[in-house]
């Protein structure tokens, strides 16, 4: 049987084994082992994974090919791809015709280490619709400082493009209404 404890701080592991002779009862065998740097080292990409995988925002993790190869459940719900239909294709296939070499630019400085905050796009869905987002892209390193990919954050900011639209449409029409009241004599 083994159960875990914690004990000053430290979470120890104990294993006990029942001990018989001739198929009698004749003892116990108990061993006891601190876990605890184990545990927390096993917390923090556990914590990590939580927090990318609820995430509202699409995280996408790809290689210097534009190869995805990881995809959480909000880029599911923006783009209306699941995990299995995108990891391992190239995330071209979410960005429009017009705008590719948007791609070949950001892989060039991606590769000098270099990030974007906050870029403006548009990128489309499973069903072809068109999104306006905003990407925050970083290079990925490997333990010895060599970019080997790249994580992408995409907020869906269609909505308040709509609505940016829409009021300077509202301004627009409102401009031209007291340019025409001005003329009246």
């Amino acid at each position: 049987m083994i159960c875990s404890k914690l004990i000053d701080k430290r979470l120890i592991e104990r294993y006990s084994d029942v001990i018989s002779v001739e198929e009698r009862f004749v003892g116990r065998l108990w061993s006891f082992r601190d876990v605890t740097q184990y545990q927390v080292s096993d917390l923090l990409p556990r914590r990590l994974a939580a927090i990318v995988d609820s995430s509202d925002d699409a995280i996408i993790g790809k290689d210097l090919n534009s190869i995805i190869t990881s995809w959480n459940q909000g880029a599911e719900r923006i783009f209306g791809y699941s995990a299995e239909e995108m990891i391992g294709t190239s995330v071209m296939r979410l960005i429009p015709p017009e705008r590719q070499r948007e791609e070949e630019q950001i892989l060039a400085h991606l590769k000098r280490g270099e990030r974007f905050e906050h870029f403006e796009t548009v990128r489309t869905t499973k069903e072809g619709g068109r999104l306006h987002v905003s990407l925050s892209i970083s290079p990925i390193k490997d333990a010895n400082g060599r970019v080997i990919g790249a994580s992408k954050i995409a907020r869906d900011i269609t909505e308040r493009k709509r609505s940016e639209e829409a009021l300077r449409e509202s301004q627009k029409l409102a401009d031209e209404a007291n340019a025409d009241r001005q003329r009246l004599p």
